[in-house]
């Protein structure tokens, strides 16, 4: 089948969804700006943190881990996902250390937990540069500042 248009509605069509993507990200971004609070399952996951406890999807329908949160499997595309406690277990996938200061050095770490999932985060009990791909990590929550974040500290046998 074979359709013609003419440049008329094309550009039509063109400004129309160009309008409406414009519309979206200024909704997104005015909504950004009005409202610091996470939704759905995002603030889910932050009020657990700030009780102290780490939690990680799982999808009921294939048993897989998620994370980040989500509202969907993104392996199956099932709504039936349950919060679970993750072991706390992992090891170190890639490390990097950014030098923004000389005097200030930091890892970034992407840490796979045993679960199978990735997470970004930072090795808080060993110095930049000493991190090892493939060290064992424990996971811990940090709160300061009226915040909570993960971060892991390395097993023993890794430091």
């Amino acid at each position: 089948m074979l359709f013609h248009f003419r440049n008329s509605d094309l550009q039509e069509c063109g400004y129309a969804r160009q309008h409406a993507v414009s519309k979206m990200l200024a909704m997104n971004t005015s909504h950004a700006q009005s409202s610091a609070k996470p939704l759905g399952a995002q603030a889910r996951f932050e009020q657990a943190l700030d009780a102290g406890r780490f939690e990680i999807q799982r999808c009921r329908a294939c048993e897989r881990h998620i994370f980040h949160p989500r509202q969907l499997c993104p392996h199956c595309g099932s709504n039936s996902l349950e919060w679970v406690a993750p072991s706390g277990l992992g090891h170190v996938y890639a490390t990097t250390t950014v030098r923004l200061s000389p005097e200030h050095p930091y890892d970034v770490s992407l840490v796979e937990l045993d679960e199978g999932v990735r997470l970004m985060t930072r090795v808080r009990n060993l110095e930049p540069g000493a991190i090892k791909i493939g060290s064992r990590v424990r996971m811990a929550i940090v709160h300061e500042n009226g915040k909570s974040r993960i971060e892991c500290d390395a097993l023993e046998a890794d430091r």
